[in-house]
């Protein structure tokens, strides 16, 4: 009796063996590219999109099949390898997903180390000309740290996003 009432044919089932195939449709793209540009193509995003596409209700799952689609078609039939193809393709196809995996998924910004110890230096250097007190570096300190293991735990849940990551 739930052989007859649960087929391959339902739309669940379908959407799953889709996120499959443009898993495996990246798969393939990404190989077509050089290991530098990569990041022209948001490897780490489209691939945390993926990874999590498949715990959305119908109805997303079909704005993100489609939008992921038409994203894979256009990195596949043409190399993308500088920034402004890249920041034209992210806004139009990437940053609209952001929101719907930020708001739903708990998506998190993923900004780069580098980002991260400038500001942290911008501040410190901030703090000494005003003369600031001991418990302010302390403070710093203390925030750095947390911002490092708060970006560690979400990139180990495979749930950041951001431009050319």
């Amino acid at each position: 009796m739930l052989a007859a009432t649960f087929t391959p044919d339902t739309p669940i089932m379908t959407k799953e063996i889709n996120f499959l195939m443009l898993q495996n449709r990246f798969k393939e793209i990404k190989e077509s590219y050089a290991a530098e540009n990569y990041k022209y193509i948001h490897v780490k995003t489209i691939d945390n999109f993926l990874f999590h596409a498949d715990t959305f209700m119908n109805h997303h799952k079909e704005e993100i099949h489609k939008t992921i689609n038409e994203y894979l078609e256009i990195i596949g039939s043409t190399q993308i390898d500088n920034i402004t193809e890249s920041l034209q393709l992210f806004n139009k196809y990437v940053r609209p997903l952001t929101n719907l995996f930020t708001d739903l998924r708990g998506f998190h910004m993923a900004s780069r180390l580098w980002i991260k110890l400038s500001w942290t230096l911008l501040i410190s250097i901030l703090l000494y000309l005003l003369k600031a007190s001991i418990y302010f570096y302390i403070g710093l300190i203390v925030l750095t740290i947390f911002i490092l293991v708060r970006q560690l735990y979400y990139l180990k849940q495979r749930k950041t996003y951001g431009f050319m990551h």
